[in-house]
């Protein structure tokens, strides 16, 4: 399994060329991981987030 991403609705992710530049979301609770194999297990790992709504 090649590593990926994974992405909640409400999540996108900005690549520059071929590098993760940013993570942003339109809801607060909107979350990404990295999803990677490691000693045959999937292991994600959540990634930082920009919320672009305003807030309360």
């Amino acid at each position: 399994m090649k590593e990926g991403y994974g992405v909640d609705d409400g999540a996108a992710l900005h690549f520059v060329g071929n590098k993760l530049a940013k993570i942003v979301t339109s809801s607060k609770n909107a979350k990404a991981v990295k999803v990677s194999l490691e000693d045959h297990k999937v292991v994600e790992q959540e990634l930082e987030t920009v919320y672009l709504g305003k807030e309360k």
